[in-house]
C-alpha cells in the first residue's frame, strides 16, 4: 500500500516460536508476521504482527535504518496493542506519537489525539485509510466497542482476528509518520 511516496508490504515472513515479553509484561512465546515501510529518504522500518500464546496481540517495530527520531520506536517502547473483544475481534486504541522537544535526543511519547490531530500528523485522512485497509469499523471507542470507560471517546480501530495489514497501517500512521513529519499540535498553539 502507498502512503505518500512510501510503502507498506508484507513480506510474507513468519518467524514461528519468539520468544519475548508481551504488553502486559507477560514472557510468552509468539509468532511474528513481518512487515517493511520504506520511504524514498533512505527509511526501512520493519514491523511484526504478533500473537502470543497466551492471546495477547500487538504491533512492535523490529528494526529500522533511517531518522533517528524512530531509533527508539524499534527498542519496542511504543508498542500498538490489541485488545481482544467476542466474535475473534481486536481493537486498538489510535494514541499518536509525539517528539518531545524539550528532550535532547528526541524520544517520543504516546498521547491522545482528536481525528484532526491524526490526520495532520500524518498528512493522510487516518479513518479512512484504515476502513480502506480492511479494518472493520474506525471511530470512538465507545461507539466501535461498546466499552464506556474513560477513553470512551478516543479514537479506535476495530479489527477481525485474520487482518494484520490494518494493526501494522494504524501503527504507521499513528507512530511513524507523525514522527517522520516532526508533528506536534503544541507548536501550533501560537
Amino acid at each position: 500500500m502507498l502512503i505518500g511516496k512510501c510503502s507498506l508490504v508484507s513480506t510474507d515472513e513468519v518467524l514461528p516460536g519468539v520468544e519475548g515479553k508481551t504488553v502486559s509484561g507477560v514472557a510468552s512465546v509468539g509468532n511474528f508476521y513481518m512487515f517493511q515501510f520504506t520511504c524514498p529518504n533512505k527509511l526501512k522500518f520493519k514491523l511484526a504482527y504478533v500473537v502470543w500464546q497466551n492471546g495477547e496481540r500487538d504491533v512492535r517495530p523490529t528494526s529500522s535504518e533511517g531518522p533517528s527520531v524512530l531509533d527508539h520506536l524499534s527498542s519496542g517502547r511504543r508498542r500498538l496493542t490489541l485488545a481482544p473483544l467476542k466474535n475473534r475481534r481486536y481493537y486498538s486504541v489510535l494514541k499518536q506519537a509525539r517528539v518531545k522537544y524539550e528532550s535532547p535526543n528526541e524520544w517520543s511519547g504516546l498521547f491522545k489525539a482528536t481525528r484532526e490531530e491524526l490526520d495532520a500528523g500524518c498528512g493522510e485522512d487516518v479513518f479512512e485509510f484504515l476502513r480502506e485497509s480492511g479494518a472493520l469499523e474506525v471511530g470512538n471507542k465507545e461507539a466501535v466497542t461498546g466499552i464506556s470507560d474513560k477513553q470512551r471517546s478516543w479514537p479506535t480501530a476495530l479489527y477481525s482476528s485474520e487482518d494484520h495489514f490494518s494493526p501494522v497501517l494504524a501503527f504507521i500512521l499513528t507512530r511513524v509518520i507523525p514522527l517522520l513529519n516532526g508533528y506536534n499540535p503544541q507548536l501550533y498553539l501560537l
